[in-house]
């Protein structure tokens, strides 16, 4: 009698264990495909991203070599103890969302793609436990490196880096005996004038060096010191490898190369990852040269590191709570991010009844084609407005809603006019605005610039106030309407550009109430 009542207990439990593994896998299925579902817009514009961009090409390995370091550390994991952290984990996630639904809201691609690491943290800390996140932290934190950090307002960051490559170049010239001379970021030789322009300073190609190094370093180096001493000596040796790029361009157009950048192109910026790339692996072959090759312990399959993990995942004490947890958080996610769409602001008014008369400045009916235009909005008008000699071209690009694509502030836009500017203040009949200035200059064309964004009765110059405005009016008033103005005249002889700015203000502090009449619509809802 009790041989039987101990066989229909262990069958009662085998069965329960079974059902309460099948429930879990069934979960867990449920979570993995509900977050394929959320993210599947943020990685494709990734994807799009890597595939355009020769500077992001090694997105395409992040995600693998994350996975490739968790198998590493597959026998490390199996033997740490998990546990679920409910309430910390679900404030992640719930972060998460709130920054993926914000991202969406103001066009902010890189505030979802940010989400992305941030809510796989959660999901460890809801399933798995502090411990786990402690063993992971690194193969999520490594997934950044496949978000474009650097895209608008990176200028700053950049300028440096021209100015470095300008000098290592110049010195290297004069040292093989060829008279240069270098002004800002210009280098100045017999027979032509080479720029080291935003493009040449390298900082892109560091980042490329860097996404592949920190995690070599991580796998074949045991300390800190010699996983920060490889890394950096790959940064330094490729930011050398930029200067005496620069210094061959310069000696190969000296030379008369009709080609700047070297016979099939092989001075492009490709060519500091390449030598960046092999002081890394030459800097990984010394080191272990010195120390031998790291301990990398059993290595459990795929298949057998996931069904183990599930394991642990599934015997933790509240599994079934955190399970249900996790789903229920990333659903709400989903309805959040999917139901959410900002409406669209027509204008009531087309732009071309902006007043032909502002002050003293007057329309004309002449020709107003220039290159300072910009990409994306709905509507777009330009005018020439005159005071006596002096002659503006007003540019206004209308917005009725932003979306991926259709920004204000996206990275063609910021090429065409964030290069060099400056903040200054203008007197409109309301108080006092905030406008860039700027010189600028395409192929051999220079054109003296003031622009701004303008939003709800606001001018902006700062393009990441922007981004956090429109955020803010999408949550907000469920619009993200706005517009880019532009005034540009021909760069003026020498000793002129005080004046025109002079004027530029005046006419700005004219144009930007009569403009806010036109640009601050509303959606139909709130026309009603």
């Amino acid at each position: 009698m009790t041989s039987r009542k101990s066989e229909q207990t262990t069958g009662t439990a085998t069965q329960a264990g079974v059902a309460s593994n099948t429930v879990s896998i069934a979960l867990m299925g449920v979570i993995l495909l509900l977050f394929a579902a959320i993210y599947a817009g943020p990685f494709s514009a990734m994807a799009q991203m890597w595939w355009g961009s020769d500077d992001y090409t090694h997105g395409f390995l992040v995600p693998l070599i994350s996975l490739y370091i968790v198998w590493r550390a597959g026998a490390e994991l199996i033997e740490t103890p998990a546990s679920t952290a409910l309430k910390s984990g679900a404030l992640v996630m719930a972060l998460s969302g709130a920054m993926l639904v914000a991202g969406k809201a103001g066009s902010v691609v890189v505030l979802e793609e940010l989400s992305i690491p941030l809510m796989i943290a959660g999901l460890v800390l809801v399933l798995a436990g502090p411990l786990f996140l402690k063993a992971l932290w690194f193969p999520i934190a490594y997934l950044l490196f496949m978000i474009k950090l650097f895209g608008e307002g990176s200028e700053k960051f950049h300028w440096p880096f021209q100015l470095l490559a300008a000098d290592i170049g110049v010195w290297a010239i004069q040292t093989l005996g060829i008279p240069a001379y270098k002004e800002a970021q210009f280098i100045q030789l017999p027979n032509i004038t080479l720029e080291v322009a935003s493009a040449c300073s390298g900082l892109r190609f560091l980042v490329s060096i860097i996404a592949i190094g920190v995690p070599l370093a991580w796998l074949t180096q045991r300390s800190w010191p010699r996983r920060i001493g490889l890394v950096a000596f790959a940064v330094l040796i490729a930011i050398l490898a930029n200067g005496a790029r620069v210094a061959l361009i310069g000696v190969w157009a000296f030379y008369g190369g009709k080609v700047v950048h070297g016979p099939m192109h092989v001075l492009q910026g490709m060519f500091v990852a390449w030598i960046g790339f092999i002081a890394l692996f030459a800097g990984v072959w010394f080191l272990s040269r010195k120390d031998g090759e790291p301990d990398r312990g059993a290595q459990l399959k795929p298949a057998a590191l996931a069904c183990g993990l599930l394991r642990k995942i599934s015997s933790t004490r509240k599994s079934a709570a955190a399970l249900i947890t996790a789903s229920v958080l990333l659903a709400a996610t989903a309805v959040f991010y999917f139901s959410y769409k900002a409406a669209p602001a027509p204008l009531s008014e087309p732009l071309s009844s902006l007043p032909s008369r502002l002050g003293d400045w007057t329309a004309t009916d002449e020709a107003a084609d220039d290159y300072l235009k910009a990409t994306g909005g709905s509507d777009e008008f330009s005018r020439i407005y005159r005071k006596d000699g002096t002659a503006f071209r007003v540019y206004v690009s209308y917005y009725d809603e932003q979306a991926q694509g259709r920004e204000m502030v996206n990275y063609r836009n910021s090429w065409t006019l964030h290069r060099s500017e400056r903040p200054v203040r203008v007197v409109t009949e309301t108080g006092v605005s905030e406008v860039n200035v700027a010189l600028l200059k395409r192929d051999n064309e220079k054109r003296f610039a003031m622009f701004w964004y303008q939003m709800d009765g606001r001018t902006f110059t700062d393009r990441m106030k922007v981004k956090l405005w429109t955020i803010w009016k999408a949550i907000a008033q469920r619009r993200t309407n706005g517009a880019v103005v532009i005034l540009s005249a021909p760069d003026p002889a020498e000793g002129g550009v005080a004046l025109l700015e002079k004027e530029a203000a005046d006419l700005a502090g004219r144009l930007i109430p009569a403009a806010a009449e036109l640009v601050n619509a509303k959606t139909e809802t709130e026309s009603r």
